[in-house]
């Protein structure tokens, strides 16, 4: 259904449709038990949208993090679709802000790009990152940069918290509205209780979520940060990925460390 009709600063002209376009956002939670965003680096987390001739759908289906003016960290599962393919420029859209509910129309980014990983394996999840270029910069927030691998996560890090961010349900329901919460890194690959195997140690670290019944992201944050401080600045350390299906006892993310080299080489950051 149409909803409105709106002159966009960052875009010419911007339809709203009510909805996700029938991408299932439902069977996508949720940030349990997070809480509004506070910091100055949550300003880079974005939403993806799906866009189609006749507007831009006004549910997010995915989370990304602004890591340059024009370029968006996201999860390789995110843009791709039901036959395993890439998503296309012309059907995503990207939010910056916090709530697309209120100032999409103003706040909306069209896509000249989207590049996953060739390697993306989704039995596996492995190589789960992808990167959206925007047909026009972002320059009212500053960017989060990925963590370079000069500053790669080390055994030092297991046990330190890393600050999760995304726009899926929390727990009483509520959707598309950007929430965040901390939480420790527990192991590398999937090694916490609960894990289906071993994961891929240079890939992806792990996280427990059983606190109070289930703390934490899962699948409708897919593609948004774990953001780590390293000397007081924000790196983007780990790209949502999979978890179990209640978000209740562990969740898995990509190591972005791990491919600061093929980030520099899409994006030339």
């Amino acid at each position: 259904m149409l909803l409105a009709l709106a002159l966009a600063a960052c875009a010419p002209e911007t339809t709203l449709l009510e909805g996700d376009g029938g991408l299932d956002v439902a069977a996508n939670p949720k940030i349990y038990r997070g809480s509004d965003p506070t910091r100055a680096y949550h300003d880079a987390v974005v939403s993806l949208h799906y866009r189609t001739k006749r507007g831009v759908y006004t549910d997010p289906f995915c989370t990304g993090t602004l890591i340059g003016e024009d370029w968006v960290l996201t999860a390789a599962h995110c843009v791709t679709t039901s036959r395993g393919g890439t998503m296309g420029a012309s059907s995503i859209a990207i939010y910056q802000g916090d709530d697309p509910s209120a100032d999409l129309a103003s706040n909306v980014y069209y896509v000249s790009g989207v590049t996953k990983h060739a390697s993306y394996d989704d039995s596996t999840m492995y190589n789960d990152i992808a990167v959206i270029e925007l047909s026009t910069p972002i320059t009212s927030v500053d960017p989060v940069p990925y963590l370079p691998s000069s500053l790669k996560l080390g055994s030092s890090d297991v046990g330190d918290d890393v600050n999760f961010v995304g726009f899926g349900y929390d727990e009483s329901g509520g959707y598309g509205v950007k929430q965040q919460v901390s939480l420790p890194i527990d192991g590398f690959g999937c090694s916490v209780s609960g894990c289906p195997d071993a994961g891929a140690v240079k890939k992806q670290f792990s996280y427990e979520q059983d606190s109070a019944g289930g703390t934490g992201p899962c699948s409708g944050d897919s593609g948004g940060p774990a953001i780590i401080m390293r000397s007081g600045d924000p790196y983007v350390a780990g790209i949502t990925s999979y978890g179990d299906s209640r978000c209740v006892v562990y969740g898995v993310s990509t190591r972005v460390d791990n491919y600061a080299t093929w980030i520099n080489s899409k994006t030339g950051l």
